[in-house]
């Protein structure tokens, strides 16, 4: 007679329930994933839709940005910034969530994570740049033109 092997569902296995307190914090999580990748696929949209070939120096930029100021903002990022701002409590619900695993893992994630994050945010040339454009277009005279077109 042969033994009967015991089938089980993961969840009956799992003895370990998620923890009432941590939900709300995986929800949120959740909602910032699904927020993120719905900003960059309006990101890639927006890119893809008004992108031009004059987009390769500073006076492109500028020009981009006194024409429509929301799609120049878009074609330079301003949207993967809202992202990285979201990606904070949605890495902190991947962190409760996967510690149980190998916590030392987990908390070398999570520091390269928001150690990314923070990175992103202090190398973002975004707003130089278009504070330069705005300095660009009120210039009077064409040194300052030609000064804040080098400097962009």
């Amino acid at each position: 007679m042969k033994p009967q092997l015991e089938t089980t569902r993961w969840e009956d296995a799992n003895e370990e329930t998620v923890d009432p307190k941590w939900k709300m914090l995986y929800k949120a999580g959740g909602v910032c994933a699904l927020i993120v990748g719905t900003l960059l696929l309006v990101e890639m949209i927006v890119y893809i839709a008004t992108s031009a070939p004059s987009l390769t120096d500073a006076a492109g930029w500028f020009s981009l940005f006194h024409a429509n100021r929301f799609v120049g903002l878009v074609d330079f990022g301003i949207l993967e910034l809202y992202g990285l701002v979201l990606f904070v409590p949605m890495f902190l619900a991947l962190y409760t969530a996967l510690r149980r695993a190998n916590e030392s893992y987990m908390a070398i994630a999570a520091i390269l994570a928001f150690a990314g994050i923070a990175a992103n945010f202090a190398t973002s040339k975004l707003f130089s740049l278009l504070t330069l454009s705005d300095l660009y277009a009120a210039a009077t005279t064409e040194i300052l033109k030609s000064q804040f077109l080098a400097a962009g």
